[in-house]
């Protein structure tokens, strides 16, 4: 109710004569709004265009900026289309919501063509694979379903049988790179001796003997000491064509481990729905295939023991918990407080955040894949375009774009 009742000041000049609920809906504050940065709204034509000109005021407006006098945003909702358009030089730019992965190899012909420079940077979104750890209800641990993952030697053989620079290749273009934690790996905070389970099918393989797993028929499936065979279900969400791209690779992965893995989609508000009728935070489910949003201050919580859902009267947090694995680890717990009880910029706060991102790489209640990309481009004549990957937008630096 925060946000429905405090609001930051507004121009009385403009909207003095309007009532708070009618605020919302007026086109002085929804499409021409006042502006104290670089640009200000100069027309919207409603789902065509909107066309901004430079703020006299701008507080830089002394140093020459912004360079450009005016810039107009095209709503096109066909990313060939926007495609055409940089080629033929009626848009400048095209932003990573109006194009696509698939576009990649097109735009890098286009570049070596001197026709267009595309940019393909890591984003802040990482896909990954959860493990049902300690499932509930009625796909609880041995009621029903085999406790496959509470032994972390399955989880580490499953990463190591994972060849992640393969989905990156195949399915990311090569553009991206694989992370081992929640943080890729450029983060300043990862420690340097951060466990790491590079792509090693024999490794794997030599694990899951070691944790009893072996094939005991001959068929090519590794079976549990009851006979029960190494066959799960991977679920998904529907749509899109990057994760059925990489669940492909996956399941072919985990048949070279001896893992027959089987793949279910569904629509996200049935995956995403909450415990205990959601299959991911109802915690009923082998594996799960998804993203989560990472950032410049990672945020450990998701996997504290505080955050398992389940039944309050058990102990859990309630259905509201994030930590869908099931994952309980004392000692990740007391480091992620640690990072919550400190100041950032001190030796304690990057303490406890390296170790809270060791224990995180060694338990595995999760695979980390990839980052996710941003795909832009630009004309060859633009300059000063240059997409962050921990900005929200490519355009961060709108003050500072030119045109030659």
């Amino acid at each position: 109710t925060y946000f429905l009742n405090v609001w930051p000041p507004l121009p009385r000049h403009q909207l003095g004569q309007y009532a708070p609920d009618e605020i919302a809906s007026v086109p002085e504050a929804v499409q021409m709004p006042l502006s104290s940065g670089p640009f200000i709204v100069s027309n919207w034509d409603e789902g065509n265009e909107i066309t901004l000109v430079k703020n006299p005021y701008y507080y830089r407006a002394d140093e020459g900026l912004p360079y450009l006098d005016q810039v107009t945003f095209r709503f096109i909702p066909d990313s060939d289309q926007v495609l055409t358009d940089l080629l033929a030089g009626t848009c400048d730019i095209g932003t990573q919501d109006a194009l696509n992965m698939g576009q990649i190899p097109f735009m890098r012909e286009a570049e070596a063509a001197d026709l267009l420079t595309p940019h393909v940077v890591p984003g802040v979104v990482w896909e990954h694979i959860d493990f049902g750890i300690d499932s509930a209800g009625e796909y609880g641990d041995g009621n029903g379903r085999f406790d496959w993952f509470e032994d972390v030697r399955v989880r580490q053989a499953m990463m190591m049988c994972t060849n992640r620079q393969q989905m990156v290749d195949e399915v990311m273009f090569g553009a991206s790179d694989i992370i081992n934690a929640y943080l890729p790996d450029s983060h300043p905070l990862l420690p340097d001796d951060l466990p790491r389970w590079p792509y090693d099918v024999a490794a794997a393989n030599a694990l899951l003997d070691e944790a009893g797993l072996v094939d005991r028929d001959g068929d090519g499936v590794r079976e549990a000491a009851d006979g029960t065979p190494f066959e799960i279900t991977l679920i998904s969400t529907t749509g899109g064509e990057l994760r059925p791209a990489v669940s492909s690779v996956f399941v072919q992965n985990m048949r070279d481990c001896g893992i027959v893995v089987n793949e279910a989609w569904l629509p996200s508000g049935e995956m995403f729905a909450g415990g205990p009728e959601g299959p991911l935070f109802g915690r009923q489910f082998d594996l799960a295939l998804f993203a989560w949003l990472t950032g410049t201050t990672p945020d450990c919580t998701f996997w504290q023991s505080e955050q398992i859902p389940g039944v309050k009267a058990d102990g859990f947090r309630g259905w509201g918990g994030l930590n869908g694995t099931g994952w309980h680890s004392l000692a990740f717990d007391a480091a992620c407080d640690a990072v919550q009880a400190a100041l950032p910029g001190t030796p304690a706060y990057e303490i406890a955040h390296q170790e809270a991102l060791w224990l995180f790489a060694e338990g595995l209640p999760v695979m980390p894949l990839f980052l996710r990309l941003k795909t832009s481009a630009a004309r060859p004549e633009v300059r000063n375009f240059r997409p962050d990957s921990t900005q929200p937008s490519e355009l961060w630096n709108l003050y500072e774009l030119d045109v030659e």
